[in-house]
């Protein structure tokens, strides 16, 4: 009984110490936000946290909202969204990201739902930067009459996948592997979250970890890789910048996860109820996330500008000129949003 997935029930470890149920099901008879807010005596054993978490995603919002405010009004006057949804994807990404971790610490029953949702749109910003990038590449070679590929084969020589590497000319092949990069962390990184759901993902624990990370840093580095392939295609987009923003998001949803779980270990119980390690890191990680989600959402809010979506727009369009979408020019790129 004590191993049913649905049954919530205290298991003694081979020393005495405290061991929870981790499956979804257990967390059914933890507190919710109500209990949290309102309730005396039935609260998790991290309600601090709320108040952390809480400022953490006004923050946030405040900023992402303005920002895409800003974006959108940009927008309304064109026809069809364009470009738009990948600047929300990218520029959106830490509010929503903000609001699952703060959701994971006011109702710690969701706590491996809003894990699955934080996943979700952490791979979100990443396809979206991919794309963005490809966007700008695309404006920039067609100003000069020719189409990305070619535009790739007509830079120069560079070290393009290791700096111990020959220096040679990038290719559309390099774009390829890329692609398939940050798709395989979109996989994998959504899948592995999904696992979390049962039970037997305890017992593979640091296995799944390993390949959350592992699965992410590659993706990280094919996205640097982009970057300095795409090289004087992307100049005055600013990409650094935003690459600084995408990695500060996976430093706080991925990294953050794992390092206090390397410090919260141990299962709690409380009020008779039982917490298992990783609700309890889930909850503190949940925390910074939000605070570090505010930092993202500043630096996306000055990344992100109102000539990248109109080159970006150009970019996946059949316009004859920048000057055709009816924006400012490109050359205004370091303007603010």
């Amino acid at each position: 009984e004590a191993q049913n997935f649905w049954a919530f029930a205290m298991i003694a470890g081979p020393e005495g110490e405290v061991q929870c149920v981790a499956g979804f099901g257990a967390a059914l008879h933890w507190p919710t936000a109500y209990d949290n807010l309102i309730a005396t005596g039935v609260h998790t054993p991290y309600v601090f946290l709320v108040p952390i978490a809480a400022t953490g995603t006004v923050a946030t919002a405040l900023v992402v909202l303005t920002h895409l405010g800003w974006l959108g009004m940009a927008q309304c006057r064109k026809r069809g969204c364009g470009m738009l949804p990948c600047f929300l994807l990218t520029s959106g990404a830490p509010l929503l990201i903000s609001v699952v971790r703060f959701i994971a610490v006011l109702a710690p029953r969701a706590w491996k739902l809003a894990g699955i949702l934080a996943q979700v749109f952490e791979a979100s910003a990443f396809w979206g930067f991919l794309n963005l990038m490809l966007a700008f590449a695309t404006a920039a070679a067609k100003q000069v009459g020719l189409d990305t590929a070619d535009a790739l084969a007509a830079l120069p020589a560079a070290k393009v996948w290791c700096l111990c590497s020959k220096p040679r000319v990038p290719s559309w092949s390099d774009v390829c592997i890329v692609q398939v990069l940050v798709w395989q962390f979109i996989v994998t990184g959504i899948l592995i979250s999904a696992l979390h759901l049962f039970e037997f993902s305890e017992r593979h624990k640091t296995l799944l970890s390993v390949l959350d990370v592992a699965s992410l840093v590659v993706c990280f580095y094919g996205e640097l890789v982009l970057v300095r392939t795409l090289g004087s295609l992307l100049e005055g987009r600013q990409s650094h910048l935003k690459l600084l923003g995408l990695k500060l998001l996976f430093i706080a949803t991925t990294f953050s996860g794992r390092i206090s779980g390397l410090v919260f270990k141990n299962d709690m119980e409380i009020h008779g109820l039982c917490y298992p390690a990783g609700a309890i890191s889930a909850a503190w990680a949940g925390a910074f996330t939000t605070l570090l989600c505010a930092v993202v959402a500043v630096i996306n809010f000055f990344a992100y500008t109102r000539s990248d979506l109109q080159a970006a727009e150009y970019g996946r369009s059949d316009l004859e000129s920048p000057a055709d979408y009816g924006g400012t020019s490109a050359k205004s790129s370091h303007a603010g949003p």
